[in-house]
């Protein structure tokens, strides 16, 4: 069964074609993000009326693990319009690149949700942790 697997995969060898596709989608995910991003931020500033409460959607640890893989999505895209990449290895890398990207994308569209369905649960939560924490010390 692996060993299938693991031949079927080597029939699907990337063409560079699919770069093109890969920038765009980048672009997509990027343009998409920093809106919902400052919106977000926006809102909770706008309801609550305190710039700390936003800190905590910046302070998410997926938040920041998001504008980071952006920074380098950026330069990859960049580097992708100049190089003529057709190493096999380094297409299917790219690639994968771009599916942890997009999962990333899900799950901060997720927590973007819960910042917009649950904000008050959500707050408390990380209130009373917060609390608990400077209490421990």
């Amino acid at each position: 069964m692996c060993e299938k697997l693991i031949n079927f995969i080597i029939k699907l060898a990337p063409t560079p074609d699919f770069l093109s596709d890969i920038v765009a989608s980048e672009g997509i995910l990027i343009g998409v993000s920093i809106p919902i991003s400052l919106q977000v931020v926006s809102w909770v500033v706008d309801r609550y009326r305190d710039q700390e409460i936003a800190q905590f959607f910046v302070k998410e640890p997926l938040y920041r693990a998001q504008y980071l893989l952006f920074l380098h999505s950026i330069i990859i895209a960049i580097l992708l319009r100049f190089l003529n990449i057709s190493n096999s290895l380094i297409l299917w890398l790219i690639f994968f690149w771009l599916v942890i990207n997009i999962f990333f994308f899900y799950k901060f569209i997720r927590l973007v949700e819960q910042y917009a369905t649950n904000t008050d649960k959500l707050l408390l939560r990380k209130l009373k942790h917060y609390v608990e924490d400077i209490l421990e010390k």
